[in-house]
């Protein structure tokens, strides 16, 4: 099975962190982005396969 990226937006670093390891612990590829704007210039350079963000 292929890696997956997932790209986590959150501006709470803790929370992105933690989400980054658990993901990481199982296998995915993690990309991390603090808010709208950093998510967006990731977004286009590359489409992760699942975003997971902050309300």
């Amino acid at each position: 099975m292929a890696t997956k990226d997932i790209l986590v937006v959150d501006d709470e670093v803790g929370i992105r962190e933690l989400l980054s390891e658990i993901l990481f612990d199982e296998g995915y590829r993690i990309h991390l982005a603090e808010n709208a704007s950093q998510a967006r210039s990731f977004r286009e350079k590359q489409v992760p396969d699942l975003v997971l963000h902050d309300i």
